[in-house]
């Protein structure tokens, strides 16, 4: 037997039968429905028995499933009082930690955060693993324990934590626009020179924006910059070189300063979202768990 897979599968099991609902089992285990109705599944087919009686309006135990949920309950006191019996032993979160985040972000965003939670907990020590992708495959490979993403919706493999929107702007060096055509529509931005992030996977450079008002438009992006680099684009932007698309949390300090002004304001991207990635686990690591609370609180 696959004692992971099973146990997984009991508490899957356990949780829905005590709420009633496969939606509300996920909430509570920070997953998928669909992760939750696939473990249930595996657990009945290892058990060779049905455990639940499914309708499209509730879920219920059968007699065996019934039974099947209280040694479950027992099984999870009993695992609740291993790990108060333990806890006095980890009152304080030591050993390495091992982090993966999107490269600007995390030598942005997210550093200044992890050397005050270093300064914090004198006992832990830090992998930190910066990249110009999402890391999903390392967190599936345990390379990782923690993976911070930049998406629109988190996987549903994983648990996330959410831990900030991303907002994206139009800005331009003020020289720039003066010396340039005015840009009131995106239609406009096809008669500037356009400095762009490079993503992997993308030749072609369209945003599909949308305005406050609910109107769309795709903007025909012509680059004369092309980099995998922010700091580059921000550089090249404030040197009069042309209009750039970029996250605002970079181009803070140039918008102070007058260096960078934002353009057509009232159109956007569908924003994104940072989030903490993890293996869904009942009994996580208390590192990992205090670094989670931190991150938390500290965006």
């Amino acid at each position: 037997m696959q004692y992971y897979l099973f146990f997984k599968a009991m508490l899957s099991f356990h949780m829905v039968v005590k709420h009633r609902s496969f939606t509300q089992a996920a909430q509570k285990l920070q997953t998928s429905k669909s992760s939750i109705s696939k473990d249930v599944v595996w657990l009945e087919n290892e058990l060779g028995v049905k455990l639940l009686f499914r309708t499209t309006r509730q879920v219920n135990p059968t007699k065996v499933g019934l039974e099947f949920f209280q040694f479950c309950e027992k099984i999870l006191l009993e695992a609740s009082n291993a790990k108060s019996m333990t806890s006095r032993f980890q009152s304080e979160p030591f050993g390495k930690i091992r982090i993966s985040a999107p490269y600007t972000f995390g030598s942005h965003k997210l550093l200044p955060i992890l050397q005050d939670f270093l300064k914090q907990y004198p006992k832990m020590e830090l992998d930190f693993y910066l990249n110009t992708e999402n890391q999903e495959h390392a967190l599936s490979k345990d390379e990782i324990d923690v993976s911070i993403i930049i998406a629109r919706t988190p996987p549903e493999n994983f648990a996330a934590t959410k831990l900030m929107d991303i907002s994206w702007k139009f800005c331009a060096s003020p020289q720039y626009l003066i010396s340039h055509p005015e840009i009131t529509h995106p239609k406009d931005i096809q008669n500037h020179q356009c400095l762009t992030y490079r993503h992997r996977h993308t030749e072609q450079y369209i945003l599909k924006l949308q305005s406050i008002n609910g109107e769309e438009f795709n903007a025909n992006i012509n680059s004369r910059i092309v980099c995998n680099s922010s700091e580059v684009l921000i550089k090249c932007a404030v040197d009069d070189f042309g209009l750039a698309y970029l996250p605002e949390y970079l181009i803070s300090e140039q918008l102070k300063t007058n260096k960078l002004v934002t353009i057509l304001d009232s159109w956007f991207l569908e924003k994104e979202i940072a989030y903490a990635i993890y293996k869904p686990n009942l009994f996580l690591l208390p590192k990992v768990k205090m670094l989670l609370k931190n991150l938390k609180t500290n965006f």
